[in-house]
């Protein structure tokens, strides 16, 4: 990507903000945005559990229960930026940003026989 530099500066302040802000969705925050979706998963995935094992004892199989011992989630955040420069003697001089960012999680979850 190429931009003239009368808005480079501009952008990388615009970057900045975006990568500082993104920090903000760890720790505390990240446990409330994730926090209500495993325990919505594992209300309803134990309620399937009993509805299939109702089904199994009807026709005379062995029920057999699952307990979610243990919910770990590893969050993990990187970002990176880079610029490039074209510097042309008595022409247009080019000027380019680049960046991302990585918001990972990784959950690990321990089951146990009832």
């Amino acid at each position: 990507m190429h931009i003239c530099s009368r808005h480079a500066g501009r952008l990388t302040r615009i970057g900045l903000c975006l990568l500082l802000g993104g920090c903000a969705q760890l720790g505390p925050q990240a446990i409330k945005g994730t926090r209500l979706d495993y325990n919505i998963a594992v209300q309803r995935t134990t309620d399937e559990q009993l509805l299939v094992n109702l089904v199994r004892m009807r026709y005379r199989d062995t029920p057999f229960f699952l307990d979610v011992s243990a919910i770990a989630a590893q969050l993990s955040f990187s970002t990176g930026a880079s610029a490039s420069a074209d510097l042309v003697r008595g022409g247009d001089d080019n000027f380019g940003l680049d960046g991302n960012i990585n918001f990972t999680e990784t959950p690990t979850i321990s089951y146990s026989p009832l």
